[in-house]
C-alpha cells in the first residue's frame, strides 16, 4: 500500500474512535434501558373500522371536526357555479322575398366591329372585357339572342326571361 493510503486509513479510523468515545463515554445522564415489549404486554383495542374521525378520538388527538386527511392547499376553493339562466329564443325572422325575374344585366356597352356579314359586340363587366357574337352564351349564364343596330338582347338561362342592353354610348 502506498503512504496516501495508509493515511486515509488511520484518519477514518480515528474519526471513527473518536465519535465512539464522545457517544458514550462522555454522557452524564444515566444510560436508557429500552424495553422490547413482548406478546403478554401488548395491549391491542378492539377497533373496527370507524370513521376518520372516531380513530383520531381513540389516539387522542384533537376533534376540530375537520378531516385530518382531506387535501389541504393554499388557494382558495372556487366559487360556486351561477344558476344557468333560461335562454329565450329569439323572435322568429320574416322570410326573404326573392323577386322574380333574372338580375340586372351585368354588362355595359364598350363597341362594335362589323366585318363583312359577321358581327362582333364588345361588352364590359367590370374591369374584364367581354367579346359577343349572335347565339354565343356568356359565363354559361346569358345567351346573346341577337344583335341590332341599337340594342342586344340576352336571354338568361336559369329563368329563361329576356333582357336588352341598349348600344347607345355615354
Amino acid at each position: 500500500m502506498d503512504k496516501a493510503t495508509v493515511v486515509r486509513k488511520v484518519i477514518l479510523f480515528s474519526a471513527l474512535a473518536a465519535t465512539v468515545y464522545v457517544s458514550i463515554g462522555t454522557s452524564d445522564e444515566a444510560p436508557v434501558q429500552v424495553k422490547i415489549p413482548t406478546s403478554e404486554t401488548i395491549q391491542r383495542p378492539a377497533v373496527s373500522v370507524p370513521g376518520t374521525m372516531q380513530v383520531a378520538e381513540e389516539l387522542g388527538a384533537e376533534s376540530d371536526g375537520s378531516d385530518p386527511f382531506e387535501p389541504r392547499n393554499w388557494v382558495p376553493a372556487p366559487p360556486p357555479p351561477e344558476p344557468v339562466k333560461e335562454v329565450v329564443a329569439p323572435p322568429p325572422i320574416a322570410p326573404l322575398t326573392i323577386p322574380e325575374g333574372p338580375p340586372a344585366l351585368p354588362f355595359q356597352f364598350m363597341g362594335r366591329l362589323k366585318d363583312g356579314t359577321d358581327e362582333v359586340v364588345y361588352l364590359g363587366r367590370g374591369d374584364q372585357p367581354v367579346v359577343a357574337r349572335a347565339g354565343e352564351v356568356l359565363e354559361s349564364t346569358y345567351k346573346v339572342i341577337s344583335i341590332t343596330p341599337t340594342q342586344i338582347e340576352f336571354e338568361h338561362l336559369p329563368t329563361k326571361q329576356r333582357q336588352v342592353l341598349s348600344m347607345q354610348s355615354n
